[in-house]
């Protein structure tokens, strides 16, 4: 949803997801913005117009119909959905689950040590885990 994006970002705010899902039968527009002093209801109210009056011009295929717009806070635990983010909130705990078993776990709870494009590298209770991006099916920060 790039068209949704590029709105984000030129109101000011960090796009953190703009995604179109269906839970109930209903399709659901979800955008999760995000700016250094963090999200108010008039900050979702400003982007939510703005979008809509987006979606509203370009009512094809994928939005024919009735369709809902969710424009939100990522909250405490936000989630980590790019390689950037890993490195942006180094240093703070996560929660990265992955497909396969890494270390015998497919939940890794740990301090966001290190990254690259391929991997995170996170300090756990039971040590160092280095985890392929690829094999990531979740991710998000911690909140205590």
């Amino acid at each position: 949803m790039r068209g949704i994006e590029e709105i984000v970002n030129k109101l000011g705010y960090e796009c953190v997801l703009a995604s179109l899902v269906t839970e109930s039968g209903r399709k659901i527009v979800r955008v999760l913005i995000d700016s250094l002093g963090g999200i108010g209801t008039s900050d979702c109210e400003i982007v939510s117009k703005a979008v809509n009056r987006w979606l509203d011009e370009r009512d094809g295929p994928l939005l024919s119909g009735r369709y809902y717009l969710e424009v939100g806070s990522p909250g405490l635990e936000r989630p980590l959905l790019k390689p950037a983010d890993y490195g942006r909130f180094r240093g703070r705990e996560a929660r990265v689950r992955t497909g396969s078993l890494i270390d015998g776990r497919k939940t890794h709870v740990g301090v966001i040590k290190d990254s690259d494009e391929m991997r995170v590298f996170l300090e756990t209770e039971h040590g160092a885990v280095e985890i392929p991006f690829a094999d990531v099916t979740g991710a998000s920060l911690v909140f205590r």
